[in-house]
């Protein structure tokens, strides 16, 4: 997640990244994230970029507490 992905997701959801620490916003913003989520999906297997994407995704989401529980 680049800086500008950021300021954009902070505008649609201000009272959320109110109360949202900011030491885990650095982590899931973080270029070294990015780099060990990738090197993970390399160790096991996953290459396409597509579906290294979407692991970066779901695991960003999770640390956001944006997945429904289902």
């Amino acid at each position: 997640m680049d800086n500008l992905e950021l300021q954009k997701l902070k505008k649609l959801y201000p009272n959320f990244f109110k109360g949202f620490p900011a030491n885990l916003m650095d982590l899931i913003a973080s270029e070294k994230t990015a780099s060990q989520i990738s090197e993970i999906c390399l160790k096991n297997g996953i290459t396409e970029e597509k579906t290294v994407e979407q692991v970066a995704y779901y695991a960003t989401s999770v640390l956001l507490g944006n997945l429904p529980i289902k």
